[in-house]
């Protein structure tokens, strides 16, 4: 041990934030770094599933999402989530994407054919 040597570090309550998956997330963007689609700091199963919606009918091309827990470690936490494969209306979505292009308004994935 080395009883004279300080340590630096942040205050706990800092480091317990920033610590986390999300926390990285919001470093990483206040320092600009480009990242893929994704959300963070997800609290209740609603809003993930709005925000899985949201980033599946803005990201049509992405097959599979991955799902990370904030509070777990060694790759515990971690589910990839084949979404396409499982949604009724991802060809629809596709065909509605390639028909309007950038008019298409992708709000409608959630109340049309979804």
């Amino acid at each position: 041990t080395f009883p004279d040597v300080p340590v630096l570090g942040p205050e706990p309550d800092v480091a317990n934030v920033y610590s986390t998956k999300s926390g990285l997330k919001r470093i990483f963007g206040a320092a600009k770094v480009e990242q893929p689609p994704s959300e963070y700091d997800i609290r209740t199963l609603d809003q993930l599933i709005e925000s899985l919606a949201q980033l599946v009918t803005e990201n049509l091309d992405v097959k599979r999402w991955i799902l990370k827990i904030d509070d777990e470690f060694n790759g515990r936490g971690i589910a990839v989530c084949p979404v396409t494969s499982h949604l009724k209306c991802y060809q629809w979505a596709l065909k509605q994407r390639q028909r309007y292009g950038d008019k298409w308004d992708k709000k409608w994935a959630h109340v049309g054919q979804c």
